[in-house]
């Protein structure tokens, strides 16, 4: 390696996990990581509750979350970027004015005004969605309780008028028939920084892994930054190297290539 790696960034969808399975190499990369004293954090749009089983799996405790609206040192809140109250409020007036689904996250639940129709299963299943709690359940505290994202269910024609809708929101398409809304300005690349400071390590000495557009902006910043083999042209042009595709044990070459492993 040209530069020390002293922590690791990784993605998950495409990155460590595909159609829902855990990459079985990717976690004795990680292992090997670990052993080596190196601190690995997921860098993820799920939510921390989205993530718990390949945590797990990972032994690994602190991440960065919603794209970087939210970044945890085990159960410790390092960096938070909530959207505002008038806007969470705004959308879910939006979504139920034209029967559009939504789910709505906090740190901890995954909120919903009304049941997930049943043709969604399928994608909730595949990105290991947490149960879904109902709106009118939860006992919110509308100026302490943090909303970070909302998963709304629509096709590709409707991301032009959620875009001139919430001009403060960012949209993030993570599947034909859903896209992420959170607050403007949130980025991996926020939430990577803040964990790094605490943990007094530069950025030069930070590893990203990735294969989609929301790990661009860490791939601009960390040190040493690889796309996966199946992310896109425009992706892999951001990344310093390429590995294999995920199924192809992209991470663990990866880590290989570079002497991590």
């Amino acid at each position: 390696m040209s530069k020390p790696i002293e922590a690791v960034f990784l993605d998950i969808d495409g990155t460590l996990v595909v159609d829902g399975h855990l990459i079985p190499s990717a976690v004795e990369a990680v292992e090997r990581v670990r052993q080596k004293g190196i601190p690995v954090m997921l860098c993820t749009g799920r939510s921390p509750l989205h993530t718990r089983k390949i945590q797990a799996a990972l032994k690994v405790q602190s991440g960065v979350y919603f794209n970087g609206g939210l970044a945890m040192m085990d159960t410790q809140v390092i960096a938070s970027t909530p959207l505002s109250v008038e806007v969470f409020e705004e959308i879910a007036e939006f979504c139920s004015g034209h029967r559009l689904p939504v789910v709505f996250h906090t740190h901890d639940q995954a909120v919903v005004p009304s049941p997930i129709p049943k043709e969604f299963e399928p994608v909730l299943k595949a990105y290991d969605f947490p149960p879904t709690v109902p709106m009118d359940a939860v006992d919110w505290e509308r100026q302490t309780t943090h909303v970070y994202q909302a998963n709304v269910f629509i096709p590709k024609p409707w991301d032009p008028a959620f875009t001139a809708q919430f001009p403060e929101c960012l949209l993030y398409r993570w599947d034909d028939r859903a896209v992420d809304l959170q607050k403007r300005g949130c980025d991996k690349s926020i939430g990577a920084t803040a964990v790094l400071k605490r943990l007094g390590i530069p950025l030069k000495n930070a590893l990203h892994i990735g294969d989609g557009g929301n790990d661009i902006g860490l791939f601009q910043i960390a040190g040493t930054s690889i796309a996966m083999g199946n992310a896109s042209d425009e992706v892999k042009q951001h990344a310093q190297m390429v590995t294999t595709n995920a199924e192809q044990d992209g991470v663990y070459q990866a880590f290989s290539k570079i002497g991590l492993i």
